[in-house]
């Protein structure tokens, strides 16, 4: 609440305790008002108000905040007063009392009385202003105000003063001496504030003459901080704010400080301090898998990683920090953005990673002699005026377990194309399988191999994370990947998933996902000799399935046509063979496959065998497309 004055008497909010309220609103209401305080209504500021000292206590509701009642009127003198009883305030009183008397002469002349009348003595006898002086002022010698005033007689021969033992006297005023009334006032409080200085110097000699030392006025100390507060400094009105902004300003300081303290406590809590520490941080937030996490685990030093943390000074990567590095963004890109923000990206861009990955000497990787051969055959196109569209193919071939060293390296371990030349590999497991990209081109006749890596099993979002890494490689030579083929592994599919494709029928289908540069479609082939063989492998390992209409399609029909063939030495121009029926034996081969859901087999004179025609039938129909 801002500073607030009275209309009347003048009182500010900062020198009284008193309640302020303001001028009704309803114009009836303020109307009232402004005739009992003989106030126009035109010359009433906008905000008005006035302090609860002109209300009675009976037109107050107090509470929590002090209210009017409706009926409130308000009174142009005071009708009540703090209690305040310091030596100043006592004088100003006598000044406004003074100043309240000589009002009261000035109304003399607005009354409708003769001048004659006026100037008779009975008339201004009877006009008296009396003036009253507080308890603590009585003592005050009556014959040295006597001896003051008594040059002011020739002011008025009717003018008299005279003191009694009670400390109150009259005043008559008559049109003679209302010339010189305000210079009458003045002088008595000029006289009235000596004498009481002269009774106040007296004091002190007496203390000095029995023999205490004098005592010197203190100087107030500012305050300015909390500790320059006293308890009497509270109860004090006019120091009362200030010891409440001081409070609020110590108060503010001391919550800032606070909580930065608990600020660099969380930080403190969630900094990496070692690299197992950051790989559970990882884990937790499920950015890698277990097996990643195992991976990284031993691909630094723990004194390697405390320097990462200090900081990169002006110098090359080392050789642990490139290991680590191309290790974390190859299992997660998110993972390594992540870190990389963390460690005040003190790793390196990953457009610097695409670069490492590429190898000259034919070991895992992406291959940069791939590169330089596509961007032969994209200049060669473009000078055609053609464009260079391809078929990105990759999958997993299963090699032996084996561990072989040449001289310089060791070969077998699982390798992710990361290390140098002289290193044994990302990790000490084996490897068992190779994973192959090779770019297959739609408007030309070529195929070329792109990169290979040795892994020993990878989950749908590292082989999401590969694959981008595949095709941003491919895009800076120019090439256009129009589409993806792969076979139906399940982490193939968690792959689609992950970049953003949904092979789910029922919901919403997305058979491609956005390239990672361009944000063009990539379309998504399953491989279709491979999508055979798993239809064939599901069917003759649960026997049974059902279709739609949920009606049974039935593996004993076939065993049926292959004992019907068998005892009567007939074939019913089928290929179903005994060796079809035995599949598990030669379930890696394609053409079997092929044979074996054919529509030419005959079911007709079996029972129940029409949703198992059907089936047969729609599948070799789908595939021959």
């Amino acid at each position: 609440m801002g500073r607030r004055k009275c209309i009347l008497c003048g009182v500010s909010s900062e020198k009284t305790e008193a309640t302020f309220h303001r001028f009704p609103s309803d114009k009836r209401k303020q109307e009232e008002w402004c005739t009992v305080l003989n106030i126009d209504i035109n010359d009433l500021p906008l905000h008005a108000f006035m302090c609860a000292n002109h209300f009675h206590k009976s037109d107050l509701i107090e509470g929590k905040r002090t209210q009017l009642k409706h009926s409130a009127v308000p009174s142009v003198e005071p009708l009540r007063q703090t209690n305040d009883s310091s030596d100043e305030e006592n004088e100003i009183n006598l000044a406004q009392e003074i100043a309240l008397s000589h009002s009261n002469s000035e109304q003399l002349e607005s009354r409708d009385l003769p001048r004659e009348q006026i100037k008779s003595p009975e008339v201004a006898t009877e006009m008296v202003c009396e003036y009253s002086f507080p308890e603590q002022d009585r003592t005050t010698d009556s014959s040295t105000l006597s001896a003051s005033l008594s040059g002011t007689q020739s002011l008025s021969e009717s003018a008299t003063l005279s003191a009694s033992q009670s400390g109150t006297g009259s005043i008559p005023v008559t049109p003679q001496s209302r010339t010189h009334a305000s210079e009458l006032d003045m002088m008595f409080l000029n006289t009235f504030i000596e004498a009481k200085g002269d009774n106040e110097e007296d004091n002190l000699k007496e203390n000095d003459s029995d023999g205490e030392p004098p005592r010197k006025r203190m100087k107030t100390k500012p305050i300015r901080y909390f500790g320059d507060i006293r308890y009497t400094d509270l109860e004090n009105p006019l120091k009362r704010p200030i010891c409440w902004k001081v409070i609020q300003n110590t108060y503010k300081k001391q919550r800032k400080t606070i909580d930065c303290v608990r600020a660099k406590s969380r930080r403190q809590a969630n900094k990496i301090w070692s690299l197992q520490a950051l790989t559970n941080h990882l884990k937790q937030i499920n950015m890698i898998s277990e097996n990643a996490q195992h991976m990284l685990d031993g691909s630094i030093a723990e004194d390697i990683f405390n320097k990462i943390q200090r900081g990169r000074k002006k110098e090359k990567y080392s050789a642990e920090l490139r290991r680590f590095a191309l290790t974390l963004h190859f299992y997660s890109k998110k993972a390594y953005n992540y870190v990389r923000t963390k460690l005040n990206k003190i790793l390196p861009h990953t457009s610097t990673i695409t670069k490492w990955y590429a190898t000259v000497n034919g070991s895992p990787g992406f291959l940069t002699e791939a590169l330089q051969a596509l961007k032969i055959k994209v200049t060669e196109a473009r000078n055609q005026e053609k464009e260079i569209l391809c078929n990105l193919v990759f999958d997993e071939m299963c090699i032996m377990k084996k561990v072989e060293w040449d001289g310089k390296r060791t070969y077998g371990y699982v390798d992710l194309g990361i290390g140098d030349a002289g290193d044994t590999g990302d990790t000490v497991e084996e490897a068992r399988e190779a994973l192959v990209f090779m770019l297959v081109a739609l408007n030309c006749s070529w195929k070329i191999p792109v990169g290979y890596f040795l892994i020993n099993g990878l989950t749908g979002a590292e082989k999401a994370n590969l694959l981008e890494h595949c095709l941003e490689f491919v895009h800076s030579s120019g090439v256009t990947v129009t589409s993806i083929t792969f076979d139906g592994a399940p982490s193939n599919v968690a792959m689609c998933n992950v970049l953003g494709a949904n092979f789910n029928v029922e919901g919403d289908f997305k058979s491609y996902f956005l390239h990672p540069i361009t944000k063009d479609p990539v379309f998504i082939f399953f491989d279709a000799c491979h999508m055979v063989k798993l239809i064939r492998n599901c069917f003759g390992t649960f026997k049974i399935l059902t279709d739609g209409n949920e009606e049974k399609i039935q593996w004993t029909f076939l065993e049926k046509i292959a004992k019907l063939q068998e005892d009567t030495g007939m074939h019913a121009a089928t290929k179903l063979r005994k060796k079809h029926l035995q599949w598990v034996n030669e379930k890696m081969k394609v053409a079997e496959a092929l044979d074996f859901l054919n529509k030419d087999l005959a079911m007709a004179d079996f029972k129940d065998s029409e949703a198992t025609a059907y089936f047969c039938r729609t599948v070799n129909n789908l595939f021959d497309v």
